[in-house]
């Protein structure tokens, strides 16, 4: 991801902080008539080379496209497939609109960002996580496509050492969200990770960016490592609507760190 990409980047990675790939416009991939690969989704942070930039609860795809895509083509016929409840446009000038309103208190951190920064994007979701393996797939195989970023399976891990990472919403729950997360079979050494070094960590991944952050806008997190992909699977299911967290991070096992 080329530092342009960053910064357009860079409102999606704060959010989360802070609240809980060919065409001449031809022949798009036919639909799967049937699949049996079965994920789930996991949203939130990454790193400026990560697949996964999404705001919780997010969209299962965000699919990025090249400047001279035809995007409304897309648009309608990604709608098509199977597998697919909506697919939602949002143009350059919708991603700034985006980016403003979400630092309209912090200018600082998008101040230089532009529309021609920007590039359009398709936000879909899925009507089954079931889907998302081969609709990822059919995505990737267009040149009008950049990048794909999706909910779940990043391609790096933002967290290296921890590949589940669950933020903490209302830190008066923290003990009930650690023995929940700590009566999952196959997840080792939870540890809790305070706001202080949360900001120790953000600074030293995003250190040109990192000025205007300050503890407060940091969350308190869990984090645990597992080799079960079961594991993550029930992890996202028992916390993805708890009011007391503001989102999770899971990379597969094997999934290398994010550099």
């Amino acid at each position: 991801m080329n530092t342009t990409r960053v910064a357009a980047s860079l409102a999606l990675v704060l959010a989360a902080c802070t609240t809980p790939a060919q065409s001449d416009g031809a022949a798009l991939p036919a639909a799967p008539e049937t699949t049996t690969t079965i994920t789930l989704p996991a949203p939130p942070p990454t790193t400026t080379t990560s697949t996964t930039v999404l705001i919780d609860p997010g969209p299962d795809i965000v699919a990025w496209l090249s400047p001279e895509a035809p995007a409304v083509t897309l648009q309608e016929t990604i709608s098509a497939w199977v597998g697919i409840e909506t697919v939602t446009l949002v143009d350059p000038e919708g991603a700034l609109a985006e980016a403003e309103e979400l630092f309209a208190d912090r200018p600082s951190l998008i101040a230089g960002l532009s529309v021609g920064d920007l590039p359009t994007s398709l936000r879909i979701e899925l009507s089954h996580p079931m889907y998302l393996a081969d609709v990822t797939g059919q995505l990737r195989s267009l040149s009008d496509i950049d990048e794909v970023v999706t909910a779940v399976t990043p391609t790096c891990n933002a967290f290296p050492d921890w590949n589940v990472v669950v933020f903490v919403a209302d830190d008066r729950q923290l003990t009930r969200l650690r023995n929940e997360l700590a009566s999952f079979t196959g997840l080792s050494e939870i540890t809790a990770v305070g706001r202080d070094e949360a900001l120790a960590e953000y600074t030293r991944r995003f250190e040109s960016f990192a000025g205007d952050v300050t503890v407060q806008d940091m969350l308190v997190s869990l984090r645990a490592r597992t080799t079960d992909p079961v594991a993550l699977a029930l992890v996202q299911n028992r916390f993805a609507d708890d009011a007391a967290v503001a989102g999770i991070h899971v990379a597969n096992p094997g999934v290398p760190d994010c550099r």
